[in-house]
């Protein structure tokens, strides 16, 4: 069955790409807390995220508090988000950082009104974690539960997923338990999604600190 999506927002999923020549991947919840992935110009190595509370409405789309999470500038920057929607069909902008602006093109993606579906993101995934002040080698284990464990280059940590509002997306927590977790021993709270077709799963977000900063 498909879920009935909020009125009409800038809620979904979002692809396409940016001037610069990155593509561009993410989501906006229904609560209007969005992440939006990056990759590195003419690359598919993810570059950063952008995540923030944005305001949507008559086809207007803002965000004034909003932090690039940037991994090739290891840093954390402020940014805004000027742009316009169409619902469930393209959202276009200008976001603006210390580090430049750059203007982007997405479309929505039907497969955001799929339910998510915990029993089929349930698997062990190998991958790479990034953060604005490093990156490192992941194996992640997702349980039909919800439940999260995983480790990397010593560090361990642990979790839960659950399906987040109408969409196809999960909201993720994350615990990691210190010593030389990059995170050291917070915690990261976010979403995350699961592309049957390519069988990756993909999870964004910020520990209190980092949103704060």
């Amino acid at each position: 069955c498909t879920p009935a999506l909020a009125p009409p927002t800038g809620e979904g999923m979002w692809y396409g790409s940016s001037n610069t020549s990155e593509t561009v991947v993410g989501f906006v919840l229904d609560t209007g807390v969005f992440y939006f992935l990056y990759t590195l110009p003419y690359s598919n190595v993810i570059g950063g995220v952008v995540q923030g509370n944005s305001t949507a409405s008559n086809g207007v789309f803002t965000s004034a508090n909003s932090k690039d999470f940037s991994f090739a500038g290891f840093g954390v920057y402020p940014a805004s988000i000027a742009g316009t929607y169409v619902p469930r069909l393209t959202l276009d902008g200008v976001i603006s950082t210390t580090l430049g602006t750059a203007s982007f093109a997405l479309e929505y993606q039907q497969v955001y009104e799929q339910p998510a579906s915990l029993a089929t993101a349930a698997g062990t995934y190998a991958g790479t974690a990034s953060t604005s002040v490093g990156t490192q080698s992941v194996v992640v284990a997702i349980a039909a539960s919800g439940a999260i464990a995983g480790s990397g280059n010593g560090c361990t940590f642990s979790g839960a997923a659950v399906p987040h509002g109408s969409g196809n997306v999960f909201a993720v927590t994350i615990k990691f338990n210190g010593g030389v977790c990059i995170f050291g021993p917070y915690t990261l709270t976010g979403g995350g999604s699961f592309a049957a077709a390519t069988e990756k799963v993909s999870a964004v977000g910020a520990t209190a600190r980092a949103a704060s900063d």
